[in-house]
This record gives C-alpha cells, structure tokens and sequence, in this order.
C-alpha cells in the first residue's frame, strides 16, 4: 500500500463569525482526511458574538487567534503581522490557505518562498467592497486584492460564476473549486405539496426564496422592496437566514 506524507495546512482568515466562508471551512474541515492532512487556523480579528470558535474547536482544529496575546491583551496591526509571519517561518506548515481579503494581504507579504501559498476568492470583490466600505475605499481595496492575488501560487474561485468574473473583468483566468454542502437526508419530506404543507405553506402559492447571511452587502433589503413593489396575488418571498440586517427587513416586510 502506497503512503504518503501528512501534509500540514494552515487556513488564513479574518476570523470564525458565522458567515459563509467560515461555514465552507468548517466543512471543508469536518470531512478531511485527517490521515493526510493536518489542518490548523490562524485568524487576525477578535471574535464576534455570532463566532463558530467552539465548532472548530471540537474538531480539535488548533486555533492561533493572533489578535490576542497570551496575557489577554489585544495585539496592533504590526503585532499581528509579525506573529504570523513567525507562525509562518516555524517550518510547521507545508500550505498557507487564505480565505478573506485581509488574510490575502497577509499571506502574500509574509509567507516565506518554502510554503505553497493558496486564495480562495469567495466573490468578485468590486461590488461588494463597495457596499460594505464605500466607493473610494471600497474600490482601493479591491483593486489591491486583485492584485495580491497574482502573487498567490494557486488562487481558486469559489463558483464558476466567480472566475468567470475575473476572467471577464481583470483578465485573471483562476480555476473553480465549487463550493460543497453538508449532506442531508430530505426524504422524509415527500413530494412538493407534501412538504410544503409540512412547512405551513400553501400549495396553491408560489415562493421565491432567498436563503443566506442578512447582511447589507448581499441586498435583500433591495429584493424585498423590489418583490414588495411588482408582487401580484398568488406569491409569496421568503428569506431564510440571520444577521445585522434581520430587524430592519422584518420592520420592511411588515407582519
């Protein structure tokens, strides 16, 4: 039987909230051959109240929170870079894997030439960057990620929709790794009405849905007011999902 060595990993990202990115590492992690791989984090930001540390955790992934010090204390900017880069040149790990635009940053200027280095871009960042932070400084920031990833051995999209985007747009051609989801038994559930009756729905009705994290870069504030103003009788909209958003969008969509 042919073996082969453990490779070690070190996955780069801003920190474990509950978002979607955070959500495909865990269950990138879950279902890892931990025979082949050892899998550690390293995140740059304090954690938030929504954050799937714990989760991490009992997959007994190690967690290197470099915004923290050992005493407690929150560690500056300059802190942050050198403990990673130091985390880096440890000769611990074989791949870096970056996974946010902040960790990009970090990864390309610190990770020593030994270690493979790895970008997954999880959206096309222009239009989102701009929502979150503004035009100027969203399209600055951009524009700086688009150019540290050229310096990644071996950046990845994340749907194919995404690289066709920084092909079309950047003329980066990337390759895309579709994201997965975690399996789940729906069986029980029966035929389309079956389940829709299940769910306390109507099965005359018809339903659009939006299924993910309500925050202001994803714009469903934007869907719901659009459904709100074309909607005719016979649909309904239902979003699924939390976030920062949630209250204003109940407050929109009404009772």
């Amino acid at each position: 039987m042919k073996t082969y060595p453990v490779i070690s990993i070190l996955y780069a990202i801003s920190s474990l909230a509950n978002e979607g990115p955070t959500r495909i590492l865990l269950n990138t992690l879950r279902h890892l051959d931990r025979t082949r791989y050892a899998p550690a984090i390293a995140t740059f930001t304090a954690e938030k109240e929504s954050s799937l540390l714990a989760d991490f955790e009992r997959l007994s992934v190690p967690v290197h929170q470099l915004s923290k010090a050992k005493n407690g204390q929150s560690v500056g900017l300059g802190g942050r870079f050198m403990a990673f880069r130091s985390l880096l040149s440890s000769g611990q790990f074989d791949v870096v894997h970056a996974h946010c635009p902040r960790s990009l940053f970090y990864v390309v200027s610190a990770s020593p030439r030994n270690v493979q280095t790895i970008y997954t871009a999880h959206v096309y960042p222009e239009p989102q960057f701009q929502v979150i932070h503004g035009p100027v400084k969203g399209r600055i920031i951009a524009t700086g990620s688009n150019i540290a990833m050229r310096f990644i051995d071996k950046p990845i999209a994340c749907a194919d929709s995404v690289a066709s985007e920084y092909l079309e747009k950047r003329s980066i051609r990337i390759d895309a790794v579709n994201n997965g989801i975690e399996g789940m038994d729906i069986s029980g559930l029966g035929d389309k009405n079956h389940a829709l009756k299940k769910l306390g729905l109507d099965p005359s009705r018809k339903y659009f849905m939006f299924v993910g994290r309500l925050s202001r870069e994803k714009r469903v504030e934007e869907l719901v007011r659009a459904f709100t103003a074309i909607n005719t009788h016979g649909s309904d909209l239902i979003v699924v999902g939390g976030g920062p958003e949630e209250a204003v969008l109940r407050e929109i969509a009404g009772p």
